[in-house]
């Protein structure tokens, strides 16, 4: 089976080009939307006596939103070349899935200390030690010299920042 150029296996659908405007474009309809539907009605009462539905949508919601975040990215910088395997990803579109996939744990952390849910606790620190593998696995490969310093010392102070707010928000004192 042979991949043609129009999309993946020659699924015209798949290779329709995206509206240009970043965030506001079918992904943010496809991925985004459910995902907050999802998350939404997780947390509904109704979904109180099932425990198993609960999860699954909870687990929906944060693949769903990570995936979107992906989307988003390559979106804004390969909207012709939206499939991986035709475009490598540069420099500075790697840095910006890193800073992408930080500001969701933020947000997932931020909500999870409002909410009391350890579950988006741990979402959130999970795509942090994602971001660091990838930082140190991908990022820093092509840094060098002051900038590969740098790259290190803000990593390190973002979970120097990291561990604050867990302790500040999360970890009642011992008294």
């Amino acid at each position: 089976m042979k991949i043609r150029d129009e999309g993946f296996v020659g699924n015209r659908a798949i290779a329709l080009t995206l509206i240009r405007l970043p965030l506001l474009n079918e992904l943010l309809l496809a991925y985004a939307l459910p995902a907050i539907l999802a998350g939404l009605t997780s947390r509904a009462p109704e979904t109180n006596d099932h425990g198993s539905v609960r999860q699954f949508l909870g687990i929906y919601a944060i693949i769903a939103i990570f995936t979107w975040i992906i989307l988003e990215v390559r979106h804004s910088f390969q909207p012709e070349a939206m499939l991986f395997w035709r475009s490598w990803p540069g420099g500075a579109e790697l840095y910006a899935y890193s800073g992408a996939w930080l500001v969701l744990a933020g947000g997932l952390l931020a909500l999870g200390i409002r909410t009391q849910l350890p579950a988006l606790r741990l979402a959130a620190v999970s795509i942090i030690a994602a971001v660091v593998a990838k930082a140190f696995l991908v990022d820093m490969s092509d840094l060098s010299g002051f900038w590969r310093l740098l790259s290190f010392l803000g990593h390190g102070l973002s979970l120097i920042a990291l561990g604050w707010v867990y302790r500040r928000f999360v970890v009642e004192p011992i008294k």
